[in-house]
């Protein structure tokens, strides 16, 4: 599994120990959008996995960009890592996964506003720093905020709300 940043590798490997034990997998980091980085690891461990997945943050960027993207890590790597390659856009930013669990952000704060699609959300981690200072504290993208709202998160229940995480479990699921 490939992420763009360290607070994204907090959340995700944060999640995965919420499925049971169903999945194992290493998380490894980008650090920003550098498909070449994401080809490398895909290429140096194809043989070692059934299924590599690299999660895409849109953020602001066109869908041009990120399928651009996706088509730069494909691209890069070899037909049989191909086979085994997963790209998922996450809208906007992973923090769109843990603001689609409001009884995450409850079990937190003791309460949760928002209530919309965090997926429409132009920025989620914006919202998910404003419904947090509601209860005094600071959201700051690292490693450690990153496993505290992936341990919160109830999968399930957030893939509801959330199409791209919805997709990201059942890749899981179906390798």
């Amino acid at each position: 599994m490939i992420v763009e940043g360290p607070s994204d590798r907090g959340f995700v490997k944060a999640l995965l120990g919420k499925l049971g034990g169903r999945v194992e997998a290493r998380v490894a980091v980008m650090n920003g959008y550098r498909p070449d980085k994401a080809a490398r690891i895909v290429e140096a461990y194809h043989h070692k996995i059934d299924l590599a997945i690299v999660l895409l943050d849109k953020h602001c960027n066109p869908e041009e960009r990120i399928a651009g993207m996706a088509e730069a890590i494909r691209g890069r790597v070899s037909e049989e890592a191909r086979r085994k390659l997963r790209i998922i856009p996450v809208s906007r930013a992973i923090e769109a996964w843990a603001l689609a669990d409001p009884d995450a952000l409850r079990s937190i704060c003791g309460e949760a506003r928002f209530t919309g699609n965090p997926e429409e959300l132009h920025d989620p981690a914006k919202e998910l720093r404003r419904e947090l200072a509601r209860c005094g504290k600071l959201y700051v993208k690292t490693p450690e905020w990153g496993r505290v709202l992936g341990e919160k998160v109830d999968p399930q229940r957030a893939s509801r709300a959330s199409r791209s995480l919805r997709e990201f479990l059942e890749a899981l699921e179906d390798p």
